[in-house]
């Protein structure tokens, strides 16, 4: 009788409704929250065709995505290539074999796809403010949701993937939709109409969950940017997804140590010892931070009991920014198994950025101080 209760029980959850969010994840066979890793990017290879009808230009082409504005797009045409690369919202690169050298270029059009690229394979994921109160049996068309500096509208089929998306001068339809290794459907055929001008991209292979360093999406020997560990942190939105995980370079600046407690720390912060923001740092398989860092204030006399003037961990850092939906501690175990997977010897404790007080910012950034074992050189395959 136990077992056959059981049983029941067992579909009667297998049956459950699902909300409407869980409904649009579980259309995608993705989960119904982003995967908490650095290894969160796709790569793509297949064919790609500008134009239409006897003056179609067709190339293969490799795509590289590495977060919303994070792009490496290498295109074919036999003995000839062309790399972009895009590294930010304004910084964009573009090598052509023949030149052998980087020239900057803008971003007007590539910037927007990139971010359009990665919110279509990671849909819905970064839309849950938007969708909270959505019923697909009362909402019809599909809500509009907020998108790169303009609106976002976005047409789902008859099984609840989304098959059209609108966003300023961009139109893009999706199909052909085929199960990716660890990261769910995704599109093969993707269908652009970006001022007039088409183009269509046909993939024969995607791989989700992929690895890629901030230095992918620079020119080669572009050293790590310089981070400011004290500079204060902007509450992140909702609807834009984590930034990078890669190499930054930390300068030298004045910092307080003190206890893990938010009491000290509030007599310290009004008190004007230190400035208002602090770090939590976490040492390798502990669950709760040993320390706080904060930036110290320009004031001669020294810091109360319990807390110290140190140096800030300055030098090579590995920064990852990911979603908050993990434990910090189990972040920091991630971020350590990382950077030993990646020829990278972890020399310090993580430092993690807590989540600001009004609750705006829904992920967060991670800090390790490493040095390398070996150069990795980055080449054209």
């Amino acid at each position: 009788m136990m077992l056959v209760g059981l049983l029941c029980v067992a579909l009667q959850l297998e049956h459950f409704p699902a909300t409407p969010w869980e409904s649009l994840c579980r259309g995608r066979d993705l989960p119904p929250a982003p995967w908490a890793d650095p290894a969160d990017g796709f790569r793509f290879e297949g064919r790609v065709r500008f134009g239409d009808g006897e003056n179609a230009i067709q190339q293969e082409v490799e795509f590289w995505l590495g977060g919303p504005t994070r792009g490496r797009y290498l295109l074919r045409n036999g003995i000839n290539k062309v790399l972009i690369l895009q590294s930010n919202r304004k910084d964009g690169w573009f090598f052509h074999s023949e030149e052998k050298a980087f020239e900057a270029m803008p971003l007007t059009h590539l910037s927007p796809e990139t971010w359009l690229r990665w919110t279509v394979c990671r849909f819905p994921w970064g839309f849950e403010e938007a969708l909270a109160g959505w019923d697909p049996k009362k909402d019809k068309p599909f809500p509009t949701l907020p998108g790169r500096n303009e609106e976002l509208q976005v047409e789902l089929g008859q099984d609840g993937r989304p098959t059209l998306w609108k966003m300023g001068a961009i139109e893009l339809k999706v199909a052909d939709w085929k199960p990716v290794r660890n990261a769910g459907l995704q599109p093969h055929r993707w269908n652009w109409t970006v001022d007039g001008d088409r183009r269509e991209e046909l993939f024969e292979s995607i791989e989700g969950r992929v690895l890629h360093f901030d230095a992918a999406f620079r020119p080669p020997d572009a050293d790590p940017p310089q981070s400011n560990l004290s500079a204060p942190l902007q509450p992140g939105q909702l609807q834009a997804p984590p930034g990078g995980f890669g190499l930054v370079n930390l300068p030298n600046e004045e910092w307080i140590s003190l206890p893990p407690s938010n009491t000290i720390y509030k007599k310290l912060r009004d008190g004007g010892w230190i400035r208002p923001l602090h770090w939590l740092v976490f040492e390798k398989g502990n669950s709760e931070p040993s320390a706080f860092f904060s930036p110290a204030t320009h004031m001669n006399k020294p810091p109360p009991n319990l807390a110290r003037r140190i140096p800030s961990p300055s030098g090579l850092h590995l920064r990852w920014t990911c979603w908050n939906s993990a434990a910090p501690a189990d972040l920091s175990q991630t971020l350590f198994d990382t950077a030993r997977q990646s020829d990278l010897k972890p020399v310090g404790s993580v430092l993690i950025a807590p989540m600001p007080a009004d609750g705006r910012a829904h992920h967060r950034t991670l800090l390790l101080k490493v040095e390398r074992k070996k150069k990795k050189e980055i080449r054209f395959r």
